[in-house]
């Protein structure tokens, strides 16, 4: 029996993160900065959340200073912010950093 690992989907594209969004029941998305402590605090809390997702989660980082058109569609104003996506459509969203329990129960909420 094997069993295969899930990870963060870095954005490559405009197109590629409404691809992403859209195809997958609930996408969790991470808006960051390389310059941003927090950030770089809860990046590893977001990762190991990806690793061990439930199926039909899955979790996308989006660098806002590398995709700031993506940013500004979505009014991001402060970062780390979190935004959970339903089938491309926006449920809600959480800014600062969260705990790896935090961000399960976030999660949960849409599930």
């Amino acid at each position: 029996m094997s069993t295969t690992s899930k990870s963060v989907i870095h954005v490559g594209s405009t197109e590629a993160f409404q691809q992403a969004i859209e195809q997958t029941a609930l996408t969790v998305v991470d808006f960051w900065a390389t310059w941003c402590p927090p950030c770089k605090a809860y990046s590893p809390v977001v990762d190991a959340y990806a690793e061990a997702a439930p199926e039909g989660v899955q979790v996308l980082k989006v660098n806002v200073d590398d995709h700031q058109e993506i940013a500004r569609k979505y009014g991001i104003r402060s970062i780390p912010t979190s935004i959970f996506f339903r089938s491309g459509e926006e449920e809600s969203r959480v800014s600062g950093a969260l705990s790896q329990q935090q961000l399960a129960a976030e999660v949960q909420k849409h599930l």
